[in-house]
């Protein structure tokens, strides 16, 4: 075997058993207007100094590559196509040699004036995402545990949160601020089921193209303040169920998810701690687009009237919100909800938010295993 060079001191012997980097792995990816970022997973064996990602498009790679230096996990390809799907590969160099390249990531479609995208394709989710694993909002009250075991990719790009009747006991604690909870040391739920997050900490740019690319996903998590958010899902329509696309307020993304009350800077639903509803099970026989919550003279104001929506258990319907300074207008499949739009309010949410994707629970689960499909999740600027 010939080796390229020798680190200062090294054998022969000791570069063979150093070797080529192994293959990385679990490759994903989030789209933005005319790029994307990957994502990966390495343990940076055999003092890896370079990673290359690569776009390809229908499994031919195209050439449009980012290098980026052997600590990091992520890497922003610009030059894209919009419109276009792309999946994504990753390989690993150093002194001796390249890795093969890693199995192919789902794919991902680049759009104009995209500034987050995810298709949910491949066998993990991003990082972008965290799964949540902690008791019920007992404020509400909920009667699941949130447990990372309920949130699985399906392979044909959906991401599915699945509820189902299984008691949990855990650790529990007890809370200083408002509501108090009650549950002693430990706590027992008659209900399992799935949540994610746009992860903390971070924040997404506003602005389009490669310029924003890097600074806004320089960390993985993501809060953004004004845009069109876009959500394609089965929501499940169950009695006790309460499958939910909403936002927070950016003040209540916590780095730790232990606690579902009001802890820290989050005060719902005051000033920064706000909520915006996209798509809701309210239990009236259909899932929503109309509830916003926000601070309003110390209260919750809503937004316009209920639109039914058609067989939403077993059809991927559009969820929309379209929210601008003082003002937020709903769509359910590109049609506005019934009601005044767009609804215009000074209290209509002014600081940075971040999306949830949840299927909780608050009462007996009436069907076996409820599940909560998202196809798609897309946030464009305004």
């Amino acid at each position: 075997m010939t080796y390229p060079s020798l680190a200062p001191g090294w054998t022969a012997q000791q570069a063979t058993a150093a070797g080529v980097p192994s293959v990385p792995q679990q490759v994903t990816s989030a789209a933005f207007d005319g790029g994307a970022v990957v994502y990966w997973n390495h343990p940076g064996d055999h003092l890896t100094a370079s990673y290359t990602a690569t776009a390809l498009i229908a499994g031919v790679a195209q050439p449009q590559t980012a290098v980026v230096n052997g600590s990091q996990r992520q890497a922003v390809i610009t030059g894209l196509t919009n419109s276009t799907a792309y999946t994504f590969t990753v390989h690993a160099a150093n002194s001796f040699g390249s890795s093969p390249e890693s199995p192919q990531s789902g794919a991902n479609t680049p759009l104009a004036n995209l500034i987050f995208g995810d298709d949910f394709g491949g066998s993990v989710l991003s990082p972008c995402w965290r799964t949540v694993a902690r008791d019920g909002d007992q404020s509400a009250p909920e009667t699941q545990f949130w447990l990372p075991s309920q949130v699985t990719l399906d392979g044909s790009s959906h991401v599915l949160l699945t509820a189902a009747a299984s008691s949990y006991t855990a650790p529990t604690y007890n809370d200083a601020n408002p509501p108090l909870y009650a549950g002693g040391a430990v706590v027992t739920r008659a209900n399992i089921s799935g949540m994610i997050q746009w992860a903390w900490p971070g924040a997404l740019a506003t602005g389009s193209g490669s310029a924003q690319a890097v600074s806004q996903f320089g960390a993985p998590g993501f809060n953004f303040t004004y845009g069109k958010i876009q959500v394609s899902a089965q929501v499940p329509n169950v009695s006790g169920g309460w499958a939910a696309v909403w936002m927070l307020g950016a003040q209540c993304e916590q780095t730790t998810l232990y606690n579902p009350d009001n802890v820290g800077t989050c005060n719902w639903p005051s000033t920064g701690s706000e909520e915006i509803d996209i798509a809701e099970y309210t239990g009236a026989g259909s899932p929503t687009t109309y509830t916003w919550t926000g601070n309003f003279n110390g209260g919750a104001v809503a937004g316009p009237t209920s639109t039914p929506v058609t067989n939403p258990s077993t059809t991927f319907n559009t969820y929309e919100a379209d929210w601008s300074s003082g003002t937020i207008s709903w769509f359910t499949n590109g049609v506005a909800v019934s009601g005044t739009q767009p609804y215009s309010n000074a209290a209509v949410p002014s600081a940075p938010m971040f999306l949830i994707l949840a299927n909780a629970m608050r009462g007996a689960v009436t069907l076996t295993q409820p599940v909560l499909s998202v196809d798609w999740v897309r946030v464009f600027h305004n």
